[in-house]
């Protein structure tokens, strides 16, 4: 009896949660963009200056960080929602076609016998797809400019590996083991600020449909991204 009040009430707290970063999502798109609308109309009456160009530089990547966050809050929110009703399995082919539209200077190997048309993954489309895509944004926060992304893929047993090689990974050992966490500080310093909670919101997306998202570490400015999938049996 007392297991089940527990139960219960954790229960209710989840629920709770949920409500509550339904509501501050909803209730912060609104004000938020009516405020950053007014804010880009103000700066853009301000005579051209060095300063009006480096203070509306700075306005745009806030704005951003401000509105990925309440996307990130918002896919939080819906996230059980598409876990439970967005069961298509989309396929590697579908994946990887989203990815090269988004980063075309993308390199992927998958190597001899593998067809993505062929590899399917459980879960939701939308999910799967935000997280692959943050995972490929992340990737290229650590490295160089100008330098090609390279994807290689393999497949284990039920599972598809993604491996992601990084060469300014500016992060010890300790600092990438702590990366996906929620609370860390990591993030907020590094070069992939930019990306606010995405990477946690990705990260929770590949272990919700029993994948990985880990981030190592190297010798030097050297390490790799690695994207754990599982595969459906709907991919054979």
């Amino acid at each position: 009896l007392e297991l089940e009040k527990a139960n219960k009430r954790l229960l209710d707290v989840d629920r709770l949660k949920s409500d509550f970063f339904r509501m501050i999502s909803h209730e912060l798109r609104t004000p938020a963009t009516g405020v950053l609308g007014m804010a880009e109309l103000i700066l853009g009456e301000c005579p051209e200056s060095e300063n009006v160009f480096k203070f509306k530089s700075m306005f745009r990547q806030s704005s951003q960080r401000l509105l990925n966050l309440i996307n990130d809050a918002t896919t939080i929110a819906y996230m059980s929602d598409l876990t439970a009703n967005g069961n298509i399995n989309p396929s590697l082919a579908f994946l990887i076609d989203g990815i090269r539209k988004s980063y075309p200077q993308i390199q992927v190997d998958l190597g001899k016998g593998m067809d993505p048309e062929q590899v399917h993954f459980g879960g939701s489309q939308v999910l799967w797809e935000k997280a692959m895509q943050t995972a490929v944004s992340l990737a290229s926060c650590f490295t160089r400019p100008g330098s090609i992304l390279y994807v290689m893929g393999i497949r284990r047993e039920r599972t598809l590996c993604l491996r992601m090689d990084l060469d300014a990974l500016g992060l010890s050992k300790e600092q990438a083991a702590e990366f996906f966490q929620l609370e860390s500080s990591v993030r907020g310093s590094s070069a992939a600020q930019s990306l606010a909670l995405a990477p946690v919101v990705a990260h929770k997306i590949f272990t919700v449909f029993g994948g990985d998202l880990r981030l190592m570490k190297g010798v030097g400015e050297a390490g790799f991204l690695e994207a754990t999938l599982p595969i459906s049996s709907a991919g054979g």
